[in-house]
Formats: C-alpha cells, structure tokens, sequence
C-alpha cells in the first residue's frame, strides 16, 4: 500500500510538471490583444476595417506567437491579400484572410496534421502564418524574399533572388511592408 501511494504521488507530481496551474498557464500565453479600436483609427483604418481587424486579432497574436512571426506581418500580409474579409475567393482560388491556394493549404495542413476551411479565420490564420514562418526561415528572415516568394513563386525566387521581381510582386511587398510599419505603430 505505501508502494502504491508513493507511485501515486510521483505520478501526481508528474502531471503537475505536464499541466500548469491557471496561472502559470495564463502567464505564459502570449497577449491576445494587439491593437485598440482607437490606436487603429489614428492610424488611418475605417472603421469597418477596424472591426474586421478587432474580430481577428487574437488568433494573429496567438499563431505569431507559435510560428515566432512578427504579429504586424501577419496583420499587414492579411490587409493586403483579404482585407480582413475570411471569404474572399481570388480570381486564381486562393481562399480566406491569408488568401491560401488549395493545393498550398493541402501541403501546409499535412504538415501540421490538421484539417478545416479556409474560410475559418482561425484555421486561415493558423496556416498562412505557418506558411509564412518557413519561407522566412528559408531566406534567412529577408522579409521581402519571403513575401515575394508567396506572391512569384518560391521557385522563381530561388532562380532570381534579388529580383527583379515582376510589378505585381514589387507593388504586394510594398503594400505589406508599408501596412507593417502602421500596424507596429498601432500596437497596444
């Protein structure tokens, strides 16, 4: 019997190291809150854009977090390509916030082992944030090699590295670096 409670006590002990109490748990979550309705406005979002970004920002906060992502990348990646809209459908088919193409959310989703519509902005999120962190650990964190690599082609850019990109891809890594910086600057 006291064999037995010794065990028992280990094993108590054992899942105390593996589930944190409430506050250590709270502790080490990342903020859930980026931005101010108010921070926003003054740095020039509508309003419903701001709603749009408000609805969201726990989930770019949290995936930043996990994918060690800068949160006003992912903000700016997601105002460029969906402006905040989860259901924006692409002429090409790209899908959701961080305008995901299907075969790009198959791949991505395989890797992480999970499965959902890339209308759900959690799941959207989730992946392009992912996609996002291994294209910037494939250039050595060059944003603009990562950004252009999403928009051209990761192929085009291994065979062009430092450009010239095409216009389109030059005009998409400006609207996300300049919409970066106003997102840096809106944070709470």
């Amino acid at each position: 019997m006291k064999r037995w409670l010794i065990r028992a006590g280990l094993a108590i002990g054992a899942l105390a190291v593996l589930w944190p109490t409430k506050a250590e748990a709270k502790a080490r979550r990342p903020s859930l809150t980026l931005y101010s309705q108010e921070r926003l406005w003054g740095y020039g979002y509508s309003k419903e854009m701001t709603k749009r970004i408000l609805a969201v920002q726990s989930y770019i906060a949290e995936y930043s977090a996990l994918y060690g992502v800068d949160p006003a990348l992912v903000s700016a990646v997601i105002k460029c390509e969906s402006g905040f809209r989860p259901d924006v459908v692409s002429s090409a088919g790209a899908v959701g916030l961080m305008q995901l193409m299907p075969n790009t959310k198959k791949g991505w989703a395989n890797e992480l082992g999970i499965d959902g519509e890339s209308t759900n902005p959690a799941f959207n999120i989730r992946l392009g944030t992912h996609g996002r962190s291994r294209l910037l650990k494939r250039w050595n964190g060059n944003v603009a090699r990562a950004l252009a690599s999403y928009n051209w082609g990761i192929g085009n850019v291994i065979k062009f590295p430092d450009g010239p990109y095409p216009k389109e891809t030059q005009n998409y890594i400006q609207c996300v670096t300049s919409n970066q910086k106003r997102f840096e600057k809106a944070m709470v």
